[in-house]
């Protein structure tokens, strides 16, 4: 055995995949995650438009008569909707998601480019499961039906014969709204 033998460890191919599995899960998550503060911006921003230029028409409308009641609802539904968005900060969560997400990624990109056939350096494989925990402890909360849901995928994709965790379909439609049920 040679010393550099030493810095070679053949952890348990469960460690190896349950580290992958994890690593994937999470990019599986925060891409969802992403998609979804994404998706809801873009919904804020369209409905702004169209509220504040219903608004504006229904201001000029008002100037020829004397119903403004039209416009204060539309003004007061845009108000709400934007304070939403404002205190939610979902521009800001969009971006945190796509960080964590890409920081994942760069740690899978690390992970399968150190792998010969399951043979990963102590030092490398130590190395990785820091950087996974420090990413880890900046996560906000996690949402546990899309973890289950992004577990489910897994299975399906790399564990076709696995079974995936039951989840009804008020759980899947609400994976982005509840952390958990």
């Amino acid at each position: 055995m040679t010393d550099n033998d030493d810095n070679i460890v053949e952890p348990n191919k469960e460690s190896l995949w349950e580290t992958w599995w994890n690593v994937q899960r999470s990019i599986r998550y925060h891409n969802y995650r992403h998609a979804f503060f994404e998706s809801y911006s873009r919904v804020v921003s369209g409905l702004n438009i169209l509220l504040s230029s219903a608004a504006g028409a229904s201001i000029l409308k008002v100037i020829e008569t004397s119903d403004a009641e039209f416009a204060i609802y539309l003004m007061g539904g845009l108000a709400v909707i934007n304070t939403m968005d404002l205190v939610y900060g979902t521009a800001k969560r969009s971006g945190q998601h796509r960080e964590l997400r890409n920081k994942f990624i760069d740690i899978e990109k690390r992970y399968l480019a150190g792998r010969r056939k399951d043979i990963v350096s102590k030092q490398e494989f130590y190395k990785i499961s820091e950087e996974i925990l420090s990413i880890e402890a900046e996560e906000p909360p996690i949402y546990r039906l899309l973890d289950v849901y992004c577990h489910n995928e897994m299975i399906k994709a790399y564990l076709p014969s696995g079974e995936p965790v039951k989840q009804k379909w008020y759980q899947v439609i609400l994976k982005n709204y509840l952390r958990s049920m």
